[in-house]
């Protein structure tokens, strides 16, 4: 697949891009319009400029929802507030893209590549701090010729396809409306009408202006507010005269927002403009202490949203501040002699926060639900990194970029991370030992995945030396292992093995039975690339038998699929097929996306081997769309895994019918390929209709910060006894339980429905009594699937899954297909849900639970 296809798999298996408008838009239809001709009418790249507060991003928004259509629904917003380093401008976008760094390609050759062809619209909020990285976008427009940029900035990019659209003051018919729209309560009268308008051409037009001055509304009348502000903005815009005149109207109605706030809620507000983006609740009560100003967090924050100094996001467990109240916010912290004081408390509570995620990862514990939460503090973390750097804390600093390696790794942040953690590393004269063992060898993991396989060995083995100094035997068989892999992917295979048997028998000494395992089955590969079968053999089965004892779905997987090799290249086709499909359905259950691609590619190999050779050819181009969406190439097992299926194929059909059979598994879509690699055939009972329910604790992460560990885990207890006592009392069959959801399949709707509602029901009973229960979100969905081994397959079980990810707290959102099949139940007002590897829209509606 080319690079150009591949952008194109990749935007169409990505949810919309474009962040849910906080409110509604008032008379922008003019500008929105001028702006798509622009665009459609050949702009390359479209600037909208004014000042912070103008209106820029909430206009650019609805241009982009207006134009989707003509791009395919090809449109990536990325938010770039957050962003402080010009060269994180390129990995950014490659990630709004879904795009996986290449080793040995720059991050902006990546997107180049990708984009080349495609019909794309990149809209880029908030550029005007980037400006040196303008060349990027000019990169860019001159490699994808059918890629269209819409930027929001206070400065121009100044690049040769610019077209500047200065978005304009409201109008006073139009201002007068903003006003009311957004004061709460407030009614629009003869006697106050002539003050509003006043108010609002003082106000000059500008959205932010009017939004604060509307928060007022319910505590000062028209007048009032139009009198404060006559009064103070004339003596607040005579320190700065040097900015454009609505700069300076905006500047001073922030300040004037500000003066009415107590000081102690001045001071909190000063305090969390330390945040870079999205900040939870917990988080400002940690590093902004609001208690230390006998402020309750709760009710404070909530004020500031009052008050439109804060927003809060659209799921309602994180704040932030527009980028110009931000500004203001850290000019008051800098005056307060804070600013200092609070970076390091963020810098500190942001360590901590990794250095757990970091804890818990390793044990096996929520990786999902922490990658999803350190990427939501991504920004955070990058600020912490960046004062601690110019505050010359470098042992701190190599402690953040260290914790962060796993999470840089693993979603796609490779080059930041080598950047950040070799300047880490080259700062710290003289960290702890075990610290700069950890740093180097997450600086050899970074260099290893971007293909630096000589300095990857260099920095294990220094690693190394440093860590036979800490007598720990448990970290020097990590490292043996890391040198063991670099030296394999270099054909060193005899030393690899050495290190291999080396890194055992330390892990056995030991008794770490997970780093066994997996040591266990990494010798396994290395043999079997060796040409030992035999042993291969033996020791995948030795690893899956620990694997299965640790009850390690992941792990198990992947030693099923060593095994399903050797029975193949043994000769025996007929065990590689039994070892591939029970990779693939522990595989698929766990969402372990290239576990299922390689596990497709050996069930194929294995029909192949039996002359089964249409589906066997159907499933390598399954197989092919999937790895080219993961950006996965395959290891050299498995690269000689395809090689003996293509040339089977080949042999079998011929080529012209092999392309023609992989064509059309491009397009079946991995449910489907999964379904057809188990044959529904082989599944006990064959395909079947049941009612999904997914639930979920909204918030866990949050929870268990709040709560301790302790607490948590006997909450959790709790609900894992609740609602199972649920499911079995209206006849649901467990299916899995996923860190703090359960999956659960029921053969009537109606039954499914009932027990969705006796959970919320129960819930909130138990809540009254004793004053907290955790919200749950649910989705329900009725649909086809395969069923077999207490297992379900299919799309039908993904869109389920997905209904309760789109769910609020609280809240059963269920497909109306499932709601037309039981009647009894009322639902609230219907709407289309695009699910993730789905092409066709899904009619969904909240279910009406309560008073039932």
């Amino acid at each position: 697949m080319s690079d150009a296809s591949l952008a194109v798999a990749v935007l169409e298996r990505r949810e919309a891009r474009l962040p849910a408008p906080p409110n509604r838009l008032v008379d922008r239809e003019a500008s929105v319009e001028q702006i798509e001709r622009l665009l459609v009418g050949g702009a390359r790249l479209v600037t909208l400029t004014g000042p912070g507060g103008g209106g820029k991003t909430r206009v650019a928004l609805a241009v982009a929802a207006r134009l989707a259509e003509g791009f395919d629904g090809r449109v990536a917003f990325v938010p770039l507030a957050g962003l402080a380093d010009p060269e994180l401008l390129a990995p950014t976008i490659a990630q709004a893209l879904g795009l996986r760094e290449v080793a040995g390609k720059s991050p902006l050759d990546t997107v180049k590549s990708a984009v080349s062809t495609t019909r794309l619209l990149l809209v880029l909020d908030n550029f005007e701090h980037l400006v040196p990285a303008a060349r990027a976008v000019a990169e860019l427009l001159a490699a994808c010729p059918a890629l269209s940029v819409l930027a929001t900035s206070r400065a121009l990019l100044r690049i040769s396809a610019e077209r500047e659209y200065e978005v304009p003051p409201l109008p006073q018919d139009a201002a007068v409306e903003l006003f009311s729209d957004r004061a709460p309560g407030f009614a629009l009268t003869e006697e106050n009408a002539a003050d509003v308008a006043a108010m609002c051409n003082r106000l000059d037009g500008l959205p932010l202006a009017l939004e604060l001055a509307a928060a007022r509304a319910s505590v000062l009348s028209p007048r009032a507010i139009l009198e404060r502000l006559e009064s103070g903005l004339a003596l607040l815009t005579r320190g700065a005269r040097d900015l454009p005149a609505r700069q300076q109207t905006i500047r001073s109605t922030i300040d004037w927002s500000y003066r009415l706030l107590d000081l102690a809620e001045q001071a909190l507000f000063s305090r969390l403009g330390v945040f870079a983006g999205a900040f939870t609740l917990e988080a400002a009560a940690a590093v902004c202490a609001p208690t230390e100003l006998a402020l309750d967090p709760v009710d404070a924050v909530g004020s500031l949203v009052e008050k439109n100094l804060l927003r809060r996001n659209a799921t309602r467990d994180r704040f932030s501040m527009l980028e110009t109240i931000r500004e203001f916010a850290l000019e008051r912290l800098v005056e307060s002699g804070e600013a200092d004081l609070l970076r390091r408390r963020h810098a500190e509570y942001f360590l901590a926060l990794v250095e757990r995620s970091e804890a818990e990862v390793a044990t096996g514990a929520g990786q999902a639900p922490w990658n999803e939460r350190l990427e939501a503090e991504h920004d955070e973390c990058r600020a912490a990194l960046d004062w601690l750097a110019v505050a010359g804390d470098d042992d701190l600093e190599l402690r953040l970029a260290t914790a962060l390696a796993r999470f840089w790794r693993f979603h796609n942040h490779l080059s930041e991370g080598s950047r950040r953690l070799g300047r880490a590393l080259s700062r710290a004269a003289s960290p702890p030992p075990e610290l700069r063992v950890k740093a180097l060898s997450a600086a050899a993991g970074f260099a290893y995945f971007q293909g630096r396989h000589a300095e990857a060995r260099r920095g294990v083995e220094a690693a190394l030396e440093v860590s036979r100094e800490l007598a720990d035997p448990t970290l020097e068989g990590r490292l043996l292992v890391e040198l063991a892999l670099i030296l394999a992917a270099e054909d060193e295979l005899e030393r690899a093995g050495v290190l291999l048997e080396e890194a055992i028998a330390l892990f056995r000494r030991v008794g770490s039975d997970p780093l066994l395992a997996a040591a266990t089955h990494n010798l396994g590969y290395l043999v079997l690339r060796r040409g030992d079968v035999e042993r291969a053999s033996t020791l995948f089965q030795a690893s899956l038998e620990l694997f299965r004892q640790l009850a390690d779905d992941q792990g198990t997987a992947v030693s099923l699929h060593g095994l399903g090799v050797t029975s193949l290249f043994g000769g025996d086709p007929t065990g590689a097929l039994s070892r591939f499909r029970e990779s693939l359905v522990l595989a698929e259950r766990r969402r372990f996306t290239i576990g299922v691609v390689a596990a497709l590619e050996g069930v194929a190999a294995g029909l192949a081997a039996i002359r089964d050779a249409r589906p066997a050819a159907l499933l390598l181009g399954a197989a092919d769309e999937a790895r080219a969406v993961e950006q996965a190439a395959p290891e050299q097992v498995e690269r000689d895994v395809r090689e003996r299926l293509e040339a089977a194929v080949v042999a079998e059909l011929g080529e012209g019918a092999v392309e023609l059979y992989r064509a059309q598994g491009r397009g079946l879509g991995l449910d489907d390929a999964v379904a057809l690699a188990l044959d529904e055939s082989e599944a006990p009972g064959g395909r079947v209709t049941r009612t999904f329910l997914f639930t979920d604790i909204v918030g866990s992460t949050r929870l268990v910060e709040a709560m301790g560990d302790e607490a948590w885990t006997e909450l959790l207890g709790w609900h894992d006894r609740t609602l199972r006592s649920l499911f079995a009392e209206h006849g649901g069959e467990e299916v899995d339980h996923p860190g703090d959801g359960f999956f659960v399949a029921f053969v009537d709707p109606a039954s499914a429905l009932e027990c969705a509602a006796a959970i919320q029901r129960t819930l909130l009973e138990h809540r009254r009594a004793v004053g907290f229960a955790p919200g749950v979100r649910i989705g329900a969905h009725t649909a086809a699937a395969i069923g077999s081994g207490g297992s379900y397959r299919g799309s039908g079980v993904h869109q389920a899954a997905r209904l309760a990810a789109l769910a609020g707290e609280g809240e059963i959102l269920a497909s109306v297909g499932t709601l037309e099949l039981a009647p009894r139940f009322r639902a609230g007002t219907p709407r289309s849900v695009t699910v993730r590897g789905s092409t066709q829209p899904l009619e969904v509606a909240p279910v009406v639970w309560s008073g039932r």
